[in-house]
């Protein structure tokens, strides 16, 4: 499963959310805990080196902020898994946070 999902970030090297989180998760759930610690150590860099901006009350997100937000709702499968661990619950507070607010970016209906 490693093996795939490093090929398949090769293969996709701008779809980089998906990939750091499929990273996270297989290592959560195979409770390889040095591997599941950086997986998301770099899964919560890369949410906090990512540009953001929640739509402002009222307004419609535009189809360059719904592009933006679509890949980053998945976080919250991440987050899910970790908020089992205290150790996590830091990690899983912010992208369960920034999965929310993808989620309500990625409509097309005011917020």
């Amino acid at each position: 499963m490693e093996s795939r999902l490093a090929s398949l970030s090769r293969e996709h090297p701008q779809d980089i959310f998906r990939s750091d989180y499929c990273h996270a998760l297989c290592a959560q759930g195979k409770m390889i805990r040095t591997k599941a610690q950086a997986a998301l150590k770099r899964l919560a860099q890369l949410v906090s080196a990512t540009r953001w901006k929640d739509v402002p009350a009222g307004k419609r997100a535009n189809s360059r902020q719904r592009a933006e937000a679509a890949p980053q709702i998945g976080l919250w499968l991440v987050a899910r898994e970790c908020l089992a661990s205290l150790k996590h619950r830091d990690v899983a507070e912010s992208l369960a946070s920034r999965a929310i607010a993808a989620a309500r970016n990625s409509s097309s209906r005011p917020n």
